[in-house]
């Protein structure tokens, strides 16, 4: 009788470690379960997120090339007439000229042309500038992240480009005058200068 009390005395701490030991293997195996279903929520919520981030940045673009394709249908119209006729004065005057000339003397015409036209025909200026105040909302787009600049040269640097030629000067004699807050069109002549940086293509 005393043999199997003991036996039992001694087995008693031995089952109580194992249910132990048990217990914790299964509070482990709840945590791992646990971690690993919040893993892949957090994993399904980034997806989401990468997923609405895109739609997002595509309709921005959407939204860009719309406005261009259409509200600026006329000021484009315009500014491809102007571009044209000065093209034809600067080779009327010298059918040889070329590169960096032509290209100089093409700043200096428009340069002239949108001073001018300031005073004496305004609404043919906002029509004109109407081109810069499109870029210069893309240019802070890019700026601030939410359109990829990319995407942005992609579809628009033959434009930026002609902006550049086109408009610098008088932007720079516009950025210098009093009263002009500083940073005027800042964000268009930074997309100017971002098409410039690139590699010829």
């Amino acid at each position: 009788m005393n043999a199997e009390l003991e036996i039992a005395q001694s087995s008693g701490p031995y089952w109580l470690e194992i249910i132990y030991w048990i217990s914790q293997i299964f509070l482990t195996l709840i945590a791992g379960v646990t971690a690993w279903f919040a893993y892949d929520q957090l994993v399904a919520l980034k997806h989401n997120r990468d997923q609405e981030l895109r739609i997002s940045h595509a309709n921005l673009i959407l939204s860009l090339d719309h406005r261009w394709d259409n509200e600026l249908a006329a000021a484009r119209s315009a500014f491809k007439k102007a571009q044209e006729e000065i093209k034809k004065s600067i080779l009327d005057k010298d059918p040889r000229v070329g590169g960096t000339e032509k290209a100089k003397r093409t700043r200096e015409k428009w340069t002239e042309m949108l001073r001018r036209i300031r005073d004496t025909d305004p609404d043919q200026y906002r029509q004109f500038m109407s081109i810069c105040g499109f870029f210069e909302t893309v240019g802070m787009m890019v700026r601030q992240k939410y359109i990829d600049e990319a995407a942005v040269i992609n579809l628009f640097e033959g434009s930026i480009v002609a902006v550049d030629e086109c408009f610098r000067g008088h932007i720079d004699q516009r950025a210098a005058e009093d009263g002009v807050p500083k940073g005027f069109l800042e964000h268009t002549i930074y997309l100017c200068d971002l098409c410039k940086k690139l590699p010829p293509r």
